[in-house]
């Protein structure tokens, strides 16, 4: 009995040294969490006391560094430091969004891009340098680039009715251009295509400028263009739209459907942008940078030269814009998996 007693005892004691173990550890973890929280606090006190590095992954001139370079302007105005555009083109936007992924988590080093980076890239490659999810801390939706389906001005099609119909009764013999494969421009045709049921040629570009100019010059007779490149052309009657992918007509054209009123019930394809920062980076500076990234959309003045680029503001909460992404990467990886698109692994 008395063994019994001691076992019993001794067990107890265990018992009792394993849960004031427990309780330690769980009293570091506070004291090391309170740390990191007081440590990031403190960070974005003083945040920013130096130049903000905004990474684009794409070369200077396109849309994305446009739109970067108007947000970099307003953001230096508003938080008082210089704002340096980092162009890091190639490797379908690995190149940009790794350097990223693996700079410090301090504020200073963000990223900006569209949603190839973000929601499309994942479904098209087998291997990524960068994790879409857990590598970034999303900040803020930036823009929307309105897509159309545009054809040449002497296209013999006059409606989106009349393309369906002249593209079913020959199957594949009628080409598309876009800015190049997995591009959102290509994804938009491809789900236009599936909930159709026609069947077109693709024809990719490196870019919306190079497709524009064959489009121009007839060598290819359709694409969908954001409206931002579109428009100049679209103005000058050297092309002609068929339908807008938005939910609501554009105010600059307002004479064109949406491809949803045109018989496609909630079809929608945009072209977008986006900032992030690498994942571990503080709460309380992505609060800010989203706070003021937020005003500055807002501001009439960027709003102004945003529209007059043909982009649509679009800022978001940091939880909105992870939701955005997601959804995104959904839509658009069913569009592949179903078109059953395959490209080659960047090098």
């Amino acid at each position: 009995m008395r063994a019994v007693h001691g076992v019993v005892a001794a067990t107890g004691q265990r018992g009792r040294q394993e849960r004031g173990r427990q309780a330690l550890q769980c009293v570091r973890w506070a004291i090391a969490l309170s740390g990191l929280l007081a440590c990031g606090a403190a960070l974005a006190q003083g945040y920013p006391n130096k130049p903000i590095r905004i990474v684009v992954p794409y070369a200077a001139g396109g849309g994305t560094d446009q739109l970067a370079r108007l947000v970099g302007q307003h953001l230096s105005e508003r938080l008082q430091q210089p704002v340096i555009i980092d162009n890091r083109p190639g490797a379908s936007t690995f190149i940009g969004a790794e350097a990223v992924a693996r700079a410090p988590a301090d504020g200073y080093t963000l990223l900006t891009s569209a949603a190839s980076t973000f929601s499309i890239n994942a479904s098209l490659y087998p291997k990524l340098p960068y994790d879409p999810v857990t590598d970034f801390a999303p900040i803020s939706l930036l823009g929307r680039f309105p897509l159309m389906l545009v054809v040449t001005r002497d296209h013999p099609a006059h409606s989106l009715a009349e393309f369906v119909r002249m593209a079913s009764a020959r199957p594949g013999s009628i080409d598309y251009a876009s800015a190049g494969i997995g591009s959102t421009h290509h994804l938009a045709m491809e789900l236009f295509m599936q909930r159709t049921g026609i069947q077109l040629t693709h024809v990719p570009y490196k870019g919306a400028g190079p497709a524009l100019q064959d489009l121009l010059s007839a060598r290819v007779p359709s694409m969908f263009l954001d409206v931002a490149v579109a428009r100049e052309s679209l103005r000058a009657g050297s092309i002609r739209a068929l339908g807008v992918a938005s939910a609501e007509r554009f105010s600059d054209f307002p004479e064109v459907p949406t491809i949803a009123e045109s018989g496609y019930a909630g079809f929608e394809a945009s072209a977008w942008n986006g900032i992030v920062a690498p994942r571990a980076t503080p709460a309380a500076i992505i609060t800010r940078l989203n706070q003021v990234i937020g005003d500055a959309l807002r501001s009439e003045s960027l709003r102004t030269k945003m529209l007059a680029a043909g982009i649509d503001p679009a800022p978001t909460s940091p939880q909105a814009f992870a939701a955005y992404i997601q959804t995104e990467t959904d839509k658009w990886g069913a569009v592949v998996h179903q078109g059953h698109i395959t490209v080659e692994q960047p090098k």
